[in-house]
C-alpha cells in the first residue's frame, strides 16, 4: 500500500492485491513521476476505508481501478457497492481482470463500469495500460461532489 499522501493529490485509486502487479504498477507510475497521484490498496475493504475517510468530495479520485479477483469482495461486487452508494456512484470505475470474456465485460458495463481491460501480460502492455489510465484521469475533472 502506498504511504499517506494528501487526498487532493490522489487522482487514481488502484485496488490490486497481487504484490507483483503492485510493484509493476508503482514502477511504471514512478517512471512517469505520477505515483504521487496514485493510491494502491489491496482489497475492497481498504478501498472503502480510504473513500470513507475523505470528508471533502472534491478529493475523491478521478478513477478507481478494480482488479476483478481481489479477496473477500470481488471487483464486480465492489463495483455494485460503489454504484449503490450515492457518495461514490459518480466516480468512474474500470475493472481489469486476467480473463475478460464478452459476457463478463457486458456484466461489468451494465453494473456501471466505464470501461474494462484485460490484465497485461508484458511490461510494454502494462505501460500502455498505465498511460491509458493517466490520459483518462487527466480528461476527467475533479468531481467536487457533483453527481453526473
Amino acid at each position: 500500500m502506498t504511504g499517506n499522501k494528501p487526498a487532493a493529490d490522489i487522482r487514481l485509486l488502484f485496488v490490486e492485491d497481487d504484490l507483483d502487479d503492485q510493484f509493476i504498477i508503482k514502477e511504471i507510475f514512478d517512471r512517469y513521476r505520477w505515483m504521487k497521484h496514485v493510491k494502491i490498496v489491496q482489497d475492497a475493504r481498504h478501498m472503502f476505508d480510504y473513500l470513507n475517510s475523505l470528508t471533502d468530495p472534491g478529493t475523491y479520485p478521478s478513477l478507481i481501478i478494480l482488479d476483478y479477483a481481489i479477496p473477500r469482495i470481488n471487483g464486480a461486487k465492489a463495483l455494485r457497492m460503489l454504484k449503490d452508494d450515492r457518495r461514490f456512484r459518480h466516480i468512474p470505475v474500470s475493472i481489469y481482470t486476467t480473463s475478460l470474456t464478452p459476457d463478463r465485460e457486458a456484466s461489468f458495463l451494465s453494473s456501471g463500469a466505464c470501461f474494462c481491460r484485460e490484465k497485461p501480460s508484458t511490461l510494454l502492455a502494462y505501460d500502455q495500460l498505465v498511460n491509458e489510465y493517466m490520459r483518462f484521469t487527466n480528461q476527467v475533472p475533479q468531481m467536487n461532489g457533483i453527481s453526473i
